[in-house]
């Protein structure tokens, strides 16, 4: 109940149907079948070079990268990041279809998505393969401490912190300091410095306060990083 078929012109679409003999004659022939297209029976695995290009996104939006592929025998397909195999999780699918596409898909990109994509496939007959840049921009980092306080008067003090791990894909463009006034309990802005250093002026005598430092970029500012304890505004030297 199978047969090996010959003659067929490649390229062209062909229907095939049954029809079963006896000694008393011919029976009525099958359904047709669905249309097939006459393909060649060997072929290098292909795919399709520019599907596959780099992306800058934001942190938050999806990913997706939908690359047509082919070739005889079906090809293999793997997909990698930073040359290491890629293994789908609750945040990232692949999505492949024998012989036609196959989908890599991010719902909602992170920073740590970021690096170099490769497609790769493969059949016994060639190979084909091509990469992409993934770039996730997000609010950077928090500085990094400890954020210290110095040169303590009784109305300004100094602080220094160190940059942060990550400044989210987008330079930083500047650190906002704020107080915090232990008396009303409210944090307020009191400096905004390009350098991880900072002058603090209108400090009020007596007064207990506490620091910290935000990074900023395009994209939003950062986790801040707190003093780990208060600092009381005085003159060092006594009345």
């Amino acid at each position: 109940t199978n047969a090996s078929i010959g003659g067929l012109t490649e390229g062209k679409e062909y229907q095939f149907r049954v029809k079963a003999f006896n000694k008393a004659g011919v029976g009525n022939p099958s359904d047709a079948s669905e249309k097939q297209l006459a393909k060649p029976k060997f072929i290098p695995a292909w795919l399709k070079h520019d599907c596959l290009k780099s992306l800058t996104v934001k942190a938050g939006q999806t990913v997706r990268w939908e690359v047509k592929i082919g070739g005889e025998p079906v090809p293999e397909v793997v997909w990698t990041k930073e040359d290491k195999p890629i293994e789908p999780s609750l945040n990232l699918s692949i999505d492949t279809k024998r012989n036609d596409h196959t989908i890599l898909c991010i719902p909602s990109a992170v920073r740590a998505d970021r690096g170099k994509y490769r497609l790769s496939v493969k059949n016994s007959y060639g190979q084909d393969t091509e990469a992409a840049d993934l770039t996730v921009l997000d609010r950077p980092s928090k500085p990094n401490g400890p954020l210290e306080v110095s040169d303590v008067f009784e109305d300004n003090c100094n602080l220094a912190w160190k940059p942060p791990d990550d400044d989210g894909g987008d330079p930083i463009e500047y650190y906002e300091v704020e107080k915090l006034d232990t008396d009303s309990g409210r944090w307020v802005p009191c400096a905004k410095v390009h350098d991880t250093k900072a002058h603090v002026q209108g400090l009020k005598k007596g007064q207990t306060y506490q620091f910290r430092v935000k990074a900023v970029n395009k994209e939003g500012a950062s986790d801040p990083l707190q003093t780990d304890k208060e600092t009381k505004a005085k003159n060092p030297y006594g009345e």
